[in-house]
């Protein structure tokens, strides 16, 4: 036993004086090994928090959603889609009365506008026309408030949702709910806050948009012809 002890010691202390005569060297590997695991580590790390963003920004869009839209998204030839006709809220009425899957069928329009509450204002906000069945279509979820009913929309009420970044710009310490906004030149009451989403995979901010009833979106801004049905 005392034999091995000392054969122990013996190599510790060797071990040791050949570190001490190549400090350099083992300090090097040392760092190189560090460096390494750092490395790897923070890669997994930068793996994981794209694809949480990638299957974020992919629920967004709806896992059963289906888009009917005169234009794709992705950039394209337009001369080969120019002779389409445009969508029209009429199409959601009838994919509603003939089809037996489609569970909401709602109408979607939109704009970049700048919104203003008194002295502050925030430019090229998503203003969004959609009908009430938007939010079951979208899964939206609220911070706070409600969503616009079918009386919002049969009646074009001018009232709206808004995201959490709109709240920061404009309510920095008031409470926005019933609050009036000015979205481009026309008001607009508050009467819901969607939950916050942060930016999508494209760098787009999810949280700087404004949602209000199609009719009432019809009648103030007008409808071109990129609008479409979302089911």
């Amino acid at each position: 036993m005392r034999t091995f002890l000392l054969e122990v010691t013996e190599g510790v202390r060797i071990a040791l004086r050949a570190i001490w005569v190549n400090k350099t060297r083992s300090v090097l590997t040392t760092l190189g090994i560090i460096i390494g695991i750092v490395s790897v580590t923070s890669m997994a790390t930068v793996i994981n928090g794209l694809e949480n963003a990638f299957d974020e920004s992919l629920s967004d869009l709806g896992a059963d959603v289906l888009y009917v839209e005169k234009w794709p998204w992705a950039k394209s030839d337009w001369w080969n889609y120019v002779y389409r006709p445009p969508i029209r809220e009429e199409l959601a009425q009838t994919i509603r009365e003939r089809s037996d899957h489609a569970q909401a069928v709602a109408v979607s329009e939109d704009t970049d506008l700048t919104v203003q509450r008194g002295n502050q204002n925030m430019p090229e906000v998503e203003t969004r026309g959609v009908t009430p069945s938007y939010g079951r279509v979208q899964g939206i979820k609220l911070a706070s408030g409600r969503f616009f009913n079918d009386i919002d929309e049969r009646s074009g009420r001018s009232v709206c949702v808004i995201g959490a970044e709109l709240v920061k710009g404009l309510f920095p310490i008031a409470e926005p709910l019933g609050k009036e906004i000015r979205v481009g030149q026309h008001p607009c009451r508050v009467v819901g806050v969607l939950e916050k989403k942060g930016r999508g995979l494209g760098g787009e901010n999810r949280d700087k948009r404004v949602l209000m009833p199609f009719s009432t979106f019809k009648r103030q801004f007008g409808i071109c012809d990129w609008g479409g049905v979302e089911i």
